[in-house]
């Protein structure tokens, strides 16, 4: 079996990597591999998400690490995992091509989140990375077109991935989920892959909590007080050192 978990982004997506990646031993010896790939960010599988179209290039260094990968699956009879919200915009003739390169039967794992909620965290978390739009304008902009809107129609993904034949998709309601009080990471590991509850990391460095509107607010007009992040904290703190290297 071959589990492609592509998010999205805001539906505990960091959570459920660091798990993974914290658990890798322990998911080896039950039977199924994550494997560590990429420079980027070790615990979760961007690398191999990046630049899709190179996953249709037979002689790309993407095919080859991807075949790496599922040579040792193979050789160890172990299933396979790969998490990163990248795949999700991957089209339907490249996903399918990364199930062939692997060879084993796919199932695809999509969360479903709140938009309204999603919208909110989303535009909180640009905050946090530089964006300097405020809210209302950020809503206006997916209100423009709510149906083509990924944030307001999850739809337009799930259709994407519905077309991949072949292939079993399994949809998990984030909030439900947290109605229920239950951990994510816990009904991936059980209901998705089959075993039983696996422990976690330590939550308050693996999780991208949601920030209160007050305070990304603030912070959005801190930034556009500052032009950025890098460049206000090099002034305030670094005066004598030249400008940060990129």
């Amino acid at each position: 079996m071959f589990v492609l978990h592509v998010g999205p982004h805001k539906t505990a997506t960091t959570w459920l990597q660091h798990n993974f990646h914290a658990n890798a031993r322990a998911l080896e010896a039950a039977g199924w591999l994550y494997p560590q790939t990429g420079e980027r960010v070790r615990v979760a599988h961007h690398d191999l998400s990046d630049n899709a179209a190179d996953i249709l290039d037979d002689g790309s260094a993407k095919v080859a690490e991807i075949r790496r990968i599922a040579e040792k699956a193979k050789a160890q009879g172990l299933n396979l995992l790969l998490s990163s919200e990248g795949f999700r915009n991957w089209k339907p003739e490249q996903i399918i091509r990364l199930r062939d390169v692997v060879g084993q039967e796919m199932r695809i794992v999509y969360c479903l989140r709140d938009p309204a909620s999603l919208l909110y965290s989303f535009w909180a978390q640009q905050i946090k990375t530089g964006q300097k739009l405020s809210f209302p304008a950020f809503r206006k902009q997916h209100f423009k077109a709510p149906m083509k809107s990924r944030l307001l129609n999850p739809l337009v993904e799930v259709a994407r991935l519905v077309k991949i034949p072949d292939s079993r998709l399994t949809l998990l309601a984030y909030d439900e989920i947290r109605r229920r009080d239950l951990d994510i990471f816990d009904v991936f590991v059980t209901e998705i892959l089959g075993l039983p509850a696996l422990p976690h990391v330590e939550e308050g460095a693996t999780s991208n909590d949601r920030l209160p509107l007050e305070l990304a607010e603030f912070m959005r007009l801190m930034l556009i007080r500052a032009g950025d992040w890098r460049a206000f904290f090099q002034r305030q703190y670094r005066p004598d050192v030249p400008a940060l290297l990129e």
